[in-house]
């Protein structure tokens, strides 16, 4: 009667060892894996969050530069044109005419100087003030030739009246919206690499 008992207990203990041995060898590497999936999103949400907080300060300092660069030389330039003009339409008195029209280009001239210089161009700003300088330089030319010329034809010099004019207004508002580029230049990259006797030199960017 014993012998048999012991034969039959022996094959209880024995199968779940069979069983139940190959699951519980994977449960270290199962609870490794599922350690390491947790960890990654948590390393890498800081990241996320610094760059959710700096990219908003950076747009609005990048935008506000070329925002005041742009109304600066607006400003100046239109504030100039309309006190010029208006005294030009307004008034029948030659002298009053010729200063409005002085009025006009000293504004148009300044406008992109200033603009730049707003920002700290004002090299970049004297460059773009050439243009429009040389057309209030112009109309001065023309006055002093053909004093009438605002008004009337004298030998021609009244279908010239207007070229001054153009030069000085296509001028000035090109270096106030060039002005307003100021920070896609600021992004402008630099870069040099020698390698033995050769050397190679890159720019990119906005100039």
């Amino acid at each position: 009667m014993t012998v048999p008992c012991r034969v039959h207990r022996t094959g209880l203990s024995r199968a779940p060892r069979r069983r139940f041995g190959a699951p519980r060898s994977i449960l270290p590497l199962l609870a490794w894996a599922c350690s390491t999936l947790l960890a990654r999103p948590a390393a890498a949400e800081p990241a996320t969050h610094e760059l959710r907080r700096e990219t908003p300060a950076t747009v609005e300092s990048a935008s506000s530069r070329g925002e005041l660069a742009l109304i600066t030389g607006l400003a100046l330039g239109g504030v100039a044109f309309g006190a010029g003009a208006h005294l030009v339409s307004g008034q029948d008195d030659l002298a009053v005419k010729r200063a409005g029209l002085y009025v006009a280009h000293a504004g148009l001239a300044l406008a992109p100087l200033v603009a730049h210089g707003v920002v700290g161009e004002w090299g970049r700003g004297a460059l773009f003030s050439i243009l429009p300088a040389l057309g209030a330089v112009s109309m001065v030319t023309l006055l002093a030739v053909s004093p009438m010329a605002p008004i009337k034809s004298t030998h021609g010099d009244h279908r010239f009246y207007p070229i001054p004019i153009i030069v000085s207004v296509v001028g000035g508002a090109a270096g106030v919206f060039d002005a307003a580029l100021v920070e896609e230049r600021t992004r402008a990259s630099f870069g040099a690499r020698v390698t033995g006797d050769s050397a190679a030199v890159t720019l990119g960017g906005v100039f």
